[in-house]
């Protein structure tokens, strides 16, 4: 153990301070075990289509009798693809539900909410998580995320946080958290609108630079996220209320997000051309 060990961390879980790992292999250990989570959980993934799309032939033959839920990502995340509308999540449940009613449909909502007048418990999903840093938080929820969808899977979700018999009906927040969540709460269609507009005006600005980008400019959004593919030179500006990320090795692409008004990002842009 060394002293980064005893630091904190985002609750990511990428590894990024190494104490909770060092302590559950700690455990493990101790107890004479190989890991101390284990759920047993199988998983298979369906690829995606060409256009980063889902995969629709793929996915009528993917859900078998013994599958107890499938996940479906709504935004393209950091990666090459495309985000999915509402309407195609709808189509992807029917098409799961007609091969086992009995599964359960969840969808990762992170960076979709409030893009489109639909949400996809509309369309049958029967459970949907997110983040309240992101999308619902309007820029000032300062941590938290949400499950939503029937009630007998939040409550089952509720229980897997806390404890069976305890679900949601434990646990403290403190008031000024609660203050940010119903004002963050308020003010995020129109922050979710200040992103898409920047999500045009980078799509517009860099594909006249020569870049490739995703979504296209002027075509719909299905989520707040741009993505750029770059060169080794292009750089990222942010605030508080934005964000600009990617990978430090080639492909370079930088995906972009946020902002509590367009012309923020008209303020960052400004700034990157200077340095291509």
């Amino acid at each position: 153990m060394i002293n980064q060990h005893f630091g904190g961390s985002t609750g990511y879980g990428h590894d990024e301070a190494g104490g909770r790992e060092e302590l559950d292999q700690t455990f493990a250990e101790i107890v004479g075990a190989e890991s101390a989570i284990d759920f047993g959980v199988n998983y298979r993934e369906v690829p995606l289509a060409e256009d980063g799309g889902l995969y629709w032939d793929a996915l009528v033959g993917a859900v078998k009798p013994q599958t107890r839920c499938a996940l479906i990502q709504r935004s393209c995340g950091y990666s090459w693809s495309r985000s999915l509308s509402v309407n195609e999540i709808g189509r992807a449940i029917k098409m799961i539900k007609m091969q086992n009613s009995n599964c359960l449909v969840m969808v990762d909502n992170c960076y979709g909410e409030f893009v489109e007048r639909i949400e996809p418990p509309m369309v049958g999903a029967d459970l949907i998580a997110g983040s309240l840093i992101k999308n619902p938080g309007g820029t000032i929820a300062p941590c938290g995320g949400y499950v939503a969808g029937r009630e007998r899977w939040v409550k089952a979700a509720a229980a897997r946080l806390s404890a069976p018999g305890l679900a949601v009906d434990c646990g403290s927040t403190p008031g000024d958290i609660m203050r940010a969540f119903f004002q963050g709460l308020f003010l995020s269609p129109q922050m979710v609108g200040e992103a898409i507009k920047g999500t045009f005006l980078i799509a517009v600005v860099m594909a006249s630079k020569g870049y490739k980008v995703q979504p296209l400019p002027r075509v719909q959004r299905h989520d707040i996220v741009q993505v750029i593919f770059a060169d080794g030179t292009f750089i990222d500006g942010s605030t508080s209320e934005l964000s600009c990320d990617g990978p430090l090795r080639e492909p370079f692409a930088v995906y972009c997000q946020g902002g509590a008004h367009w012309t923020q990002w008209g303020l960052v842009l400004a700034e990157v051309l200077k340095s291509l």
